[in-house]
């Protein structure tokens, strides 16, 4: 089955979609600092 969004849901869509990928980025530094040692510590191997 194929369905097709109207205009007025595709730019409510777009508008989820932006808010999603915001919420998404707010604990990136939180997580940042867990991942970049185990990064460098790969790399160095």
């Amino acid at each position: 089955m194929r369905l097709t969004l109207t205009e007025a849901g595709e730019r409510k869509l777009a508008l989820l979609s932006t808010s999603h990928l915001e919420e998404l980025q707010r604990p990136a530094p939180l997580v940042t600092p867990f991942t970049e040692p185990a990064t460098a510590a790969a790399g160095s191997s």
